[in-house]
């Protein structure tokens, strides 16, 4: 049976491997490769998770906007890697690498288990999956 949290938990998944092989690789491919996931997965949120917590959930408004500014700031850095030299990119990677973490510590510790109480699991899959296609298939809109 399809579980949206599980596939969240997967994202953030992919997206912690990525950058834990940058930091050990230092392969430019492998930094875009993770700044392509973060876009995705950050727009993927912003479509479907973020109006859930903004649909009821008693201090949703609060979480929702933290969690946005969050994804604004990392947003930003992402587009200095897309432009950026290849020199520049590790510490810019350095300061995504920390603030992703920080961030889906937030959401795994503080978001996800309050959305489980009011949000159907499959719905949420499907959402999700409906989402990624639109994203995907919009070329370049993540990283634009």
């Amino acid at each position: 049976m399809p579980d949206g949290f599980e596939d969240i938990l997967e994202d953030h998944r992919t997206v912690g491997a990525l950058l834990d092989r940058y930091e050990s690789e230092r392969d430019d491919a492998t930094a875009h490769e993770a700044c392509t996931e973060l876009a995705i997965h950050t727009e993927i949120e912003e479509r479907v998770l973020y109006p859930h917590l903004r649909d009821g959930l008693p201090g949703g408004d609060e979480l929702a906007e933290r969690a946005e500014l969050e994804h604004s700031s990392v947003s930003a850095l992402i587009a200095r890697v897309v432009a950026a030299p290849p020199i520049e990119l590790a510490d810019v990677m350095a300061q995504i690498t920390e603030q992703v973490r920080s961030h889906i510590a937030f959401e795994e510790d503080e978001l996800l288990p309050r959305l489980r109480e009011q949000v159907d699991p499959d719905a949420l899959a499907q959402d999700l999956a409906e989402a990624k296609r639109v994203v995907v298939s919009a070329e370049g809109e993540p990283l634009a």
